[in-house]
């Protein structure tokens, strides 16, 4: 059963400058997707939000009301940027090293101010206006002063119309903040329609967790504080004391979903703590960040010649999946270098031995393919593995180089399309913001400000667990 239709309440297409407010779960992401399914306009909308996640829901929501892939483009603010200063490299007047994103702190502030310096110079207005019909902006209260600059600026050349929910602001982090909902955001475009329902919970038979929520919500904005005691049957809150801690989330992290078939959120601040769960929660896999760090820095280290390369392979694949124990392979290599092995190599000792014979690129993506298909390993970092294996498939043979290159461009092609959220899904709220599963499970809650707690919070549909050693949160 999909969400009753809320154009009737409140139509996007019919709002040219001004914002939409909206809790998490009221059906802001069914709003935009109406939009979507709505536009009869012969250009597509320019939809876009902040993260690869919001981009996947947004595309799954879209695709569940049987729109075409032509009345969108869908894509994150930065992600939009990157494209459009490849377009135009010149005129963003920033040097291209930039978007290799080797500096995360350094590349995203120039991105912005290049794509600002294509938009502010007025050469692509005709052209704006040729490919799109009008902006669609979700998330807005994550947007960071360049960006938000940006969004003004497309808005002189398309009606826009931008959503959003202070309470869910959680790129505070960043190099000069986040915009001020009230100075900046509705000072610019003006309040166009609130919602107010909890469609979210409503569509999952628990509306008592829905309107919890909204009371939450309330008390977070007042500044307050909220008692897990008080929290509905649905609500399972884990007290950690400082003994058996590691235990005790662990369990928490395997909670099942009520009916056994849905899917789970679970959410650890760190990307250690992250990686440590998925590899010990049976069936979990990490979702990564969308800058794919490690990804970048494999691709930088890797030399196939070099005298360690073999072992760099073996760490690689330790960090994405279970089974691989390297003091043990590497007696195993010398007992079959040695002519001393009684059992023939198997599949990834074979790709190691062949590897280190002649290595390249390719010998070495079978390595890491042979070790995934080794029984007894569990990959719980799959876009990784696979992001890895596709790179080092199509770097040439004796082009280091070109192994970073396609690293990178595997990378920006991920934040242009989304990424696939696995059904019991590792990361941060960061990570999921804008997602939804039938569990929500919050690791080390103390460690979450107001606006963190929220939005893992409202992850959950059907049940939250909670796990912090104060029962009064944040």
């Amino acid at each position: 059963m999909g969400l009753p239709k809320l154009t009737d309440a409140i139509s996007l297409l019919s709002i040219d400058h001004g914002t939409v407010s909206a809790p998490a779960g009221c059906g802001k992401t069914h709003l935009v997707a109406e939009a979507i399914a709505a536009n009869t306009d012969a250009l597509p909308l320019l939809v876009l939000t902040h993260t690869n996640a919001g981009v996947a829901a947004l595309k799954a929501r879209a695709s569940k009301l049987g729109v075409r892939q032509s009345s969108a483009r869908i894509t994150t603010i930065d992600g939009w940027s990157l494209k459009l200063i490849r377009s135009f490299p010149t005129r963003s007047r920033i040097p291209q090293s930039h978007l290799e994103l080797r500096d995360k702190k350094a590349d995203y502030p120039a991105i912005r101010t290049g794509a600002l310096n294509i938009l502010l110079d007025g050469h692509i207005d005709q052209i704006l206006k040729s490919t799109y019909s009008r902006l669609i902006v979700d998330e807005y209260q994550d947007c960071q002063p360049e960006q938000h600059k940006l969004v003004v600026g497309l808005s002189k050349l398309l009606p826009t119309c931008v959503l959003g929910d202070p309470l869910q602001s959680i790129f505070g982090f960043a190099p000069g903040g986040t915009v001020d909902w009230e100075k900046d955001v509705l000072s610019e475009f003006p309040p166009a329609g609130e919602l107010d329902v909890p469609w979210r919970w409503k569509l999952a038979g628990n509306d008592v967790l829905g309107q919890w929520l909204l009371v939450v919500r309330q008390q977070l904005l007042n500044d307050g504080k909220i008692d897990m005691r008080s929290a509905p049957d649905c609500v399972q809150w884990t007290q950690l004391t400082g003994h058996d801690d590691w235990p005790k989330q662990l369990a928490a992290a395997n909670t099942r979903p009520p009916d056994g078939t849905g899917g789970s959120l679970i959410m650890a601040k760190w990307p250690s703590e992250q990686a440590d769960y998925a590899r010990m929660i049976p069936g979990a896999s990490k979702v990564e960040t969308a800058d794919m760090t490690e990804l970048q820095e494999f691709a930088a280290s890797f030399l196939p010649a070099s005298e360690n390369a073999s072992g760099m392979l073996v760490a690689f694949a330790q960090s994405v999946m279970t089974g691989i124990d390297p003091a043990q392979l590497s007696q195993r290599l010398k007992s079959i270098q040695s002519g001393r092995n009684r059992n023939p190599p198997t599949g990834s000792e074979q790709a190691i031995l062949d590897f280190a014979s002649g290595p390249d690129h390719q010998k070495a993506a079978r390595v890491l393919s042979e070790f995934s298909r080794t029984a007894g390993t569990r990959i719980f970092r799959s876009e990784l593995l696979r992001s890895a294996i596709m790179a080092l498939n199509a770097a040439g043979a004796g082009n280091d180089q070109a192994l970073t290159e396609l690293a990178v461009s595997i990378r920006d092609r991920a934040r242009v399309t989304g990424r696939y959220i696995p059904k019991k899904a590792v990361g941060s709220t960061l990570l999921f913001k804008g997602l939804e599963a039938d569990v929500s499970i919050i690791l080390n809650a103390d460690t979450m400000n107001a606006r963190d707690l929220y939005v893992a919070l409202t992850r959950g549909t059907k049940k939250l667990v909670v796990c912090s050693s104060k029962r009064m949160l944040p």
